[in-house]
This record gives C-alpha cells, structure tokens and sequence, in this order.
C-alpha cells in the first residue's frame, strides 16, 4: 500500500499506521479495522470523543476555580 493511499485514511497518527500495516490494500484495512465490531478501532471515534468531552469537562472546572 502506497504511504499516499495509507495517510488518506491514517491521518498522520503513527498508531493507525502501524495497525494499517498488516493488511494488504485499504479497503481491507478500513474492513478489519474500522467497520468490524471487533476492530481495533471500531469504538475509536467514540473512545476520541470521550477523551475530548473529559478535557473540556476538566477545562471547564478549572475555569470555574479561577473565576
């Protein structure tokens, strides 16, 4: 798989790239990796929102300390 056809869809996150390795071509990658309950990034999106939502949530109480 050409680094162009990987980064479309790989972002520049060194993780995904790795995992996005093993497959042979993109479609399979996306396939197993993505759209597959059991992907490894099946919940990625939700994992990432999650993630942001604590941010701002602990942004957000150190906003309110400050005044």
């Amino acid at each position: 798989m050409s680094g162009g056809e990987q980064c479309s869809y790989c972002s520049s996150i060194p993780r995904y790239w790795a995992l996005a390795a093993d497959s042979p071509d993109r479609d399979t990658a996306i396939r197993t990796l993505v759209l597959s309950p059991l992907g490894v990034l099946y919940d990625e999106p939700a994992r990432l929102l999650r993630d942001d939502l604590r941010d701002l949530s602990q942004a957000a109480s150190l906003l309110t300390l400050i005044g």
